[in-house]
């Protein structure tokens, strides 16, 4: 968090990637939940004084482009934040209840979900075999 020459306070947040792209970077970001906190907890800290989210997008090969973008607010989203945020706690605590056994829950039906820019997540084969694949 720093005060910028025109007396906002900004919260930075640094991001490596291996291709700086800012078009194709800060409107993912601007929807992503944490982004969504940073800004509604930047208004309760700093009031008027709060200037928005910026990131620092480092590149991590040549030629080692480096942007500080500002990320875009969003306002409709924001204002429903704590809503869904409510609602996802108290489905996970209705799974919790009727479904005891974790393994009985819903799964994820997208392949973004379960490979992404990072590779596969570590559990898929629990997806594929259940309780097996933990043996």
């Amino acid at each position: 968090v720093i005060r910028v020459r025109a007396g906002k306070i900004v919260i930075w947040d640094h991001k490596h990637q291996a291709r700086v792209s800012v078009n194709g970077s800060v409107d993912g970001y601007a929807v992503d939940g944490g982004f969504a906190a940073f800004r509604i907890m930047g208004k309760q800290l700093y009031g008027g004084s709060f200037g928005g989210v910026a990131l620092n997008l480092i590149q991590t090969q040549e030629p080692w482009k480096v942007a500080r973008p500002m990320v875009p607010a969003t306002p409709h989203r924001d204002k429903h934040f704590a809503d869904m945020l409510w609602r996802a706690e108290h489905s996970l605590a209705r799974l919790d209840m009727e479904l005891p056994e974790y393994w009985d829950w819903p799964k994820v039906q997208h392949e973004t979900s379960c490979i992404g820019r990072y590779g596969a997540c570590p559990a898929i084969k629990m997806c594929f075999y259940g309780e097996a694949a933990t043996i």
